[in-house]
């Protein structure tokens, strides 16, 4: 052992070292030491005893014994544990444990041993007053052990939960609670002491002084303070100098820290804080224990200093943050005139590490060694007054800085015994979870135990189980490679990828041959309709082979672009399926887009030729020579023998997309990527030549493909829609009524359920199913179609230009609900989820979608820097993979699901925000049509988040603003809660449909004050005033935007309840967090007071003659 692994030891275990005389004292938790490290000190005690010349930055801490009184402030840890009581909805700090007692039991000396236990302890025997934040210590009086004989373990069982699980009242009992239970042959000793009033090294003085006691053996304590004493150090610590230096160290170390972790939780988080909790336990085998030891010695600190620099990369590398906290418990017991006294002497301290990219273990563990020298150094500042250096944004849904723990524990409750007796320790868990999740490290021989304790409103039991699984094999590869960037290990053990392989389907061929095959054996079937227009596929493929024809006959150059603008029609079809037999690729050109952006298309794909209807086109060819055809000119061909043999690699199309810079982007796909494609769809979908799907989409988008093309292959139909039927719906409908399969975006399939039903039951008597996708779908879109026709198919679908338009679906109505659920990957397409350094993340870890298989596009016409960037070959699956932008996870049940844009994750005020989950839930409002969040720079200081809406005509501004600002109280945390919100008649789009962000106007902020109206509201504006040292606030203002937090709040509760007489919990003034909102719900409390008293006064007096009010 190492002489600084040695010392790092010692401060961990609450020990310390003075030289007298050139002897080597040790003062603290000594009885923490095992026999090796009090054989190394005596091995590196000359080399101590030179060191302790040198000047000790660790501040020595000596307790008085204060004069004997009944009275003291709670210590901060005391403050904070009775606020977190009264906020939680059931028991939040107890500490139960259950013993099974057989031999001859004697109760009369246990009973004795617990009063001599009670006597010698004064905070066993303490009460406490919330208002003036007082603990008052009770005279002794005699301790009466509860003794019940049970029949069976199914009542023991029960006891034993309800009181593992007793709540306690402090104002008035005794926060220690022992009973006895006798059953047949043995007995069982329940022990429940308050949080409060004892830590974890408590536990192993109380049960070593009963043990001690009941063997008749205990001699006198050297317990020279009591707990009570401790209070008044550290009010007088406060103000002194070292604690100066502490509030300067953990403020500069948390300095811009976010107030919560992006840990992965497998549910979203309650509104209000949850403390529902589990307990599992992970065995480390005895490998990799000895791996983890070994590895602490060559890195030359301790086992645990070691297993929280793996922790922290594990967190890091989980979180895909390089910004992590956790906490860590230090005793506080450095003076040994504590070193025996039962109290809440632990401190909980933020372990903040701040990586890179290349950090590795090794680096991980030299900024470890740092962190814990500051905080053993600093460690008498209490937790809450840190919480209060860092600054975070209160919640009332998560404890404030650290809501993840990694503790190291000793194996003290199984040590217990008595004389006379054997004993084992039980399981008696609480069923609590105080933080969202804490490991707990033992050593069991040689073996490390890990337990997970867990809030089962964020993780499940699976969920917990594979974060085990991934955390024993992240330490497997950290040790085996100390010096290995951590952010690029791979979970490949349960990575989402794999290599496909091209052999699910038919050998290659191109789309015009496959249609040419369904001619051969559909000939007389009607292909393609347009209004009173139709085409049998042996017609189709006649017109399009002289189409292709006569591009051939022009002799352009191999592999030339040929651009069709037209609105949508047969012709639109035709134009298309020649150029691709021709061998040439196609570039639709929308005559709805301005000139400017046609123009730029025309540029950037050098087209040959343009078709258009009539001859027509707006673009000045003298900018870019291309010839211009009409449709007309494609027919006077003669049909050719042979067409030119397309190979995989041959760009079918070229599809513009919007671009970052405003530039419009040529995604080219070959025609092996939409032939794997569009079989997909079809096999997904069930297309058979039953089938009849309109053309909704627009022209210049990938579902137009989708729609035309797949109908095509299967032998079905396809009716062409323009865009004037899409823009009525009556005439939509009325032209649609013989589909069987119709494809929309959320946006019109919403209205169009609407307008449907007033059409009866015999409307769309054929359609069995609807395709809906493009943006999110809100969940009250899947509810009005089961609503119209339960019996209808729904796919959502997702899917971007690069991957060949549609690249995986789901069935809303067989999967779990999700936020955007993107289903699972279709037949020839992978999906990987990596983290930001190119790492394969596991299920259940969010990071950036890349899709991989045959379906992917070629690259960017003319933007070799683009393609380079999207289009990268993966080395860990050897595959050629697309960076879609989008952040996804996917779930152990293999269903990936949407989490927004990376590009629209925030961080505000230290809280991480995605916006697309705000406005998730805003698009489930029925009267909102569409709506964005953006955040907006106000008067050049302050960001605020905007909600920009529009509403369905008709509905009245003020009532759609009240649902809105009720479903996102209701659903999201205040600090995801927009800040103003803007009505638009419609959002900005720019050209490609998409939301114009740049475009969105910035609100005009109006500074209102609202005066109080009722006596109530001028009450708590006082009330309010005071806290704050204002001169007046506005009835509307919000306590927590006013610079408020839950300790502040437990003061105001606590005024306005002595004020008003009522009993105004915590939790309800956070849902109530105006001074508005705050007066109802105290008028409100009044009135039942009165209506109970007068129900009382009837009872009473239901006897007499009269009824006396």
């Amino acid at each position: 052992m190492r002489l600084a692994e040695l010392l790092e030891i010692l401060a961990l275990k609450g020990v310390t070292l003075q030289c007298q005389d050139g002897q080597l004292v040790l003062e603290g938790h000594v009885d923490a030491l095992s026999s090796s490290e009090i054989q190394a000190l005596k091995t590196y005690k000359h080399e101590i005893i030179g060191l302790s010349g040198e000047k000790s930055n660790v501040f020595d801490v000596a307790i008085c014994t204060r004069a004997h009184a009944y009275s003291a402030q709670m210590t901060s840890h005391q403050k904070s544990m009775y606020l977190l009581e009264s906020l939680a909805e059931q028991p939040y700090y107890n500490l139960p444990v259950a013993y099974k007692i057989t031999g001859s039991l004697q109760l009369e000396k246990l009973q004795h041993a617990f009063n001599r236990l009670i006597a010698n302890n004064d905070v066993l025997r303490t009460v406490y007053s919330k208002p003036e934040e007082t603990q008052h210590i009770q005279s002794q009086h005699d301790f009466v052990l509860p003794h019940s004989k049970l029949c069976d373990e199914a009542s023991l069982v029960e006891a034993l939960k309800c009181e593992a699980n007793y709540r306690f009242d402090l104002s008035k009992e005794w926060p220690i609670r022992v009973h006895v239970y006798e059953l047949d042959t043995y007995y069982v000793l329940s022990i429940n002491i308050h949080h409060i009033a004892a830590d974890g090294f408590s536990a192993k003085v109380i049960l070593q002084t009963l043990a001690a006691e009941y063997a008749q053996t205990c001699s006198t304590v050297n317990r020279v303070a009591q707990y009570a004493d401790f209070s008044d150090w550290q009010q007088a610590y406060l103000t002194s100098d070292h604690a100066k230096e502490g509030v300067t160290y953990w403020q500069a170390l948390l300095e811009g820290v976010s107030s919560c972790h992006n840990f992965p939780i497998q549910y979203p988080r309650p509104t209000t804080l949850s403390v529902q909790g589990k307990r599992w336990k992970q065995t480390i085998n005895t490998d990799l224990s000895s791996q983890l030891k070994q590895c602490a010695k060559e890195q030359g600190v301790s086992s645990f200093s070691l297993l929280q620099s793996v922790f922290a990369c594990y967190l890091s590398r989980m979180s895909d943050s390089q910004d992590i906290v956790f906490g860590s418990v230090y005793g506080n017991r450095s003076s040994e005139n504590v070193a025996n006294t039962v109290g809440m002497f632990a401190n909980t301290l933020p372990f903040r590490f701040q990586f890179s990219a290349e950090d590795s273990l090794s680096t991980a563990v030299t900024q470890c060694q740092k962190l814990v020298r500051n905080a053993k150094q600093y460690q008498y500042v209490p937790f809450e007054q840190i919480v209060e250096l860092a600054n975070v944004e209160r919640q009332a849904n998560h404890l404030p800085l650290v809501q993840i723990m990694l503790v190291a524990q000793d194996n003290a409750l199984e040590q217990f015994g008595l004389d006379g007796c054997q004993v084992e320790l039980m399981d008696n868990d609480q069923d609590v979870s105080k933080f969202d999740f804490s490991i707990h490290i033992y050593t069991k021989g040689e073996q490390l135990e890990f337990v997970w304790e867990y809030n089962t409103h964020l993780f499940s039991d699976d969920w917990v189980q594979h974060l085990a699984r991934y955390l024993e094999h992240f330490i497997a590869q950290l040790i085996a490679s100390p010096t290995m960037a951590f952010s690029s290990i791979h979970f490949k053990h349960d990575a989402t990828a794999e290599i496909i392989e091209p052999n699910r389907f038919p050998v290659f061929k191109s789309l015009p041959e496959l249609i040419t095959e369904q001619a051969s054996d559909y000939a007389n079937r009607v292909a393609i309709s347009h209004y009173s227009e139709q085409l049998t596929y042996g017609q189709l493929v006649d017109r399009i082979s002289r189409a292709a024809s006569h591009f051939l006959d022009t002799h352009y150059a191999p592999k030339s672009r040929i651009g069709v603008y037209m609105e949508k029609s047969i012709d639109m079809v035709v134009a298309m399926l020649a150029i691709m037999r021709a061998g040439y690729t196609y570039v639709p050109l929308d005559p709805s887009y301005p000139q400017a952006r046609v123009a730029q298309i025309c540029q950037n794909a050098e087209l040959a030729c343009v078709v258009t209807q009539d001859g027509h086109f707006p673009i000045n060819k003298s900018q870019s020579p291309f010839e211009v055809v009409t449709v007309a000119q494609l027919q006077k061909s003669e049909v050719k023998v042979a067409y030119p043999v397309l190979t995989e690699e041959d760009i079918a199309y070229v599809l513009y997309t919007s671009g970052s810079t405003g530039v419009p982007k040529g995604v080219a796909v070959p025609h092996s990527s939409i032939y794997y494609s569009l079989h997909a769809n079809k096999q997904v979908f069930n297309f058979n030549q039953n089938d009849t799907m309109p053309t909704i989409g627009s022209q210049a988008f990938g579902v137009s493909l989708l729609e035309i093309l797949v109908p095509l292959l299967s032998g079905g139909k396809i009716e062409i829609i323009t865009r004037d039927d899409v823009s009525l719906l009556p005439q939509l409908i009325e032209k649609t009524q013989q589909v069987s399969v119709l494809h929309a975006v959320p946006s019109l399939m919403g209205p169009w359920i609407d307008e449907v039903k007033a059409y009866g039951d015999n409307c769309y008597p054929d359609l069995r199913l609807l395709l809906v996708g493009g943006e999110p779908v809100p969940d009250t879109l899947l509810k009005k179609i089961h609503a119209w026709r339960e019996g209808v198919e729904v796919r959502v679908l997702y899917g971007m230009t690069e991957s060949s338009v549609v690249s995986s679906s789901y069935d809303p109505t067989s999967v779990p609900a999700l936020n955007y659920c993107i289903g699972q990957p279709h037949p020839n397409v992978n999906y990987l989820v990596m983290n930001q350094f190119g790492a394969i993340q596991p299920k259940g870890l969010s990071g950036e979608l890349y899709v991989a298989g045959l379906s992917l596009a070629a690259a960017y016409v003319g933007n070799k820097q683009q393609t380079d960037k999207h289009f990268t070959y993966d080395e860990s699956t050897a595959q050629r993979v697309y960076k879609t932008g989008d952040r996804v996870k996917c779930h152990l049940d293999g269903h990936y699901e949407f989490l927004g844009r990376l590009d629209n994750q925030i961080s505000l005020r230290g809280v991480r925000i995605e916006l697309g989950e705000i406005e998730n839930c805003v698009n489930d409002i029925s009267v909102v049509t569409h709506c964005v969040v953006h955040p907006q720079l106000m008067n050049d200081t302050d960001v605020l988040l905007v909600l920009y809406y529009s509403i369905k005509h008709g509905v009245d501004g003020e009532d759609a603003l009240a649902q809105i600002k009720a479903q996102l109280t209701e659903h999201l945390p205040v600090s995801m809660r927009p800040t103003l919100f803007s009505q638009l008649d419609a959002l900005p789009l720019n050209a490609n449909g998409k939301i114009d962000r740049k475009s969105l106007p910035i609100p005009q902020l109006k500074s209102v004050y609202i005066a109080p109206a009722t006596p109530t509201e001028k009450t708590m504006q006082n009330l309010w005033c005071d806290l704050f040292e204002l001169d007046s606030i506005s009835v509307e203002d919000n306590f927590f935007e006013l610079g408020g937090h839950s300790l502040l709040a437990s003061k105001l509760v606590a005024k306005a309840n002595d004020v008003f007489q009522v009993s105004l919990s915590i939790s309800a003034f956070f849902t109530a967090p105006t001074i508005r909102l705050c007066a109802m719900k105290i008028d409100s409390e009044r009135d039942k007071n009165k209506l109970q008293l007068l129900q009382a006064t009837i009872v009473n007096d239901s006897n007499s003659e009269e009824l006396i009010f």
